[in-house]
């Protein structure tokens, strides 16, 4: 796989936003932004992970809007459930063209007959939007797997002769484990769960999606981690089955995290509290799309925008909570 597209243009700063909505009944998405802001704010790649939508309102589009973007350059589409899915079709008609790399899990559009029935109908309907994309070969459709480098860019500075790096790993899903999935009636989709690491000039963000215990076991032989991250997506909205990720970055000596953030699933009583609190001793700050999980009631916006900000250069780092989102 080749670069998407290498960014020769030089910089004077450089900024990557980070921007996690949830809602306050369920519900995931990620839009990333990387900026130059002088002379004047430009926005040079923009990425999304994952859609939801409720009650009509669909953030990750109306921050799109916000931002003038147009179309993307990235879409990862992580696995088959509802709360990570609801949505995406839009962003797949209205918001890719040739130039977006789209990321989807791994034999996924090849076993979507099997999704559970809450899923398949709107799961087929976005594994078909995706199978016709492909098919036009016009479009740039990767099924990931662990050990992937998806996105490899390269953007020119004004004061050194190095480009600036930018990076994208898959960590997950793992073939064997998508491997035993042929043999089931109907698929466990968080076992597709797309992990993503991205690496920024030693800044350093791990997507988690919603691995669990199987695929996070598999990470001690295969998985080669940074020694210092930055920003980490709590696994499955704040669930037990997800603490073993925090065991093995504890095991690989990763025990200082910048920034740790989590959605919520109510329906479930996610997130953990005992296990967000562990985040919480291992980063400087920790958040929540709801502060429910502060205040013991849901936020009236319905929804919550966690929003992080590095200056790449200077390593420096910024927060702020928009609408329910909270800080713990």
């Amino acid at each position: 796989m080749g670069i998407i597209k290498n960014h020769l243009n030089k910089v004077k700063d450089l900024f990557i936003e980070v921007y996690l909505i949830g809602y306050n009944s369920a519900g995931e998405s990620i839009l990333f932004l990387i900026k130059s802001i002088t002379p004047e704010e430009k926005i040079i790649f923009s990425g999304v992970i994952d859609c939801y939508e409720e009650k009509g309102i669909n953030k990750t589009i109306e921050l799109l809007n916000s931002f003038n973007i147009d179309k993307i350059n990235f879409l990862c589409w992580t696995h088959p459930d509802e709360d990570h899915s609801i949505g995406i079709d839009k962003i797949l008609d209205n918001y890719t063209d040739e130039n977006t790399r789209i990321i989807i899990p791994q034999a996924l559009v090849e076993l979507s007959d099997r999704l559970s029935e809450n899923t398949q109908l709107l799961c087929n309907s976005i594994a078909d939007k995706i199978k016709k994309k492909k098919d036009t070969e016009m479009y740039d459709v990767v099924e990931a797997q662990a050990g992937m480098k998806l996105i490899d860019l390269s953007i020119g500075s004004e004061t050194s002769i190095k480009p600036y790096k930018f990076c994208i790993h898959s960590i997950s899903p793992f073939y064997n484990l998508i491997l035993s999935q042929y043999d089931n009636k109907k698929l466990k989709n968080n076992h597709f769960s797309i992990a993503l690491l991205m690496e920024f000039e030693g800044v350093n963000f791990i997507f988690t999606s919603d691995i669990e215990k199987r695929t996070i076991n598999r990470f001690y032989e295969n998985i080669s981690l940074p020694d210092k991250i930055h920003y980490i997506k709590i696994p499955h909205h704040g669930s037990d089955k997800s603490k073993m990720f925090l065991d093995y970055l504890d095991s690989s000596g990763i025990t200082n995290h910048l920034v740790s953030c989590s959605t919520v699933y109510n329906n479930a009583n996610l997130p953990s509290i005992s296990l967000l609190n562990n985040y919480k001793s291992r980063s400087h700050k920790t958040f929540c799309t709801n502060c429910k999980i502060k205040t013991n009631k849901n936020g009236q916006d319905g929804y919550g925008v966690s929003v992080v900000r590095v200056d790449v250069i200077n390593t420096s780092i910024a927060y702020k909570c928009l609408n329910d989102a909270v800080e713990l």
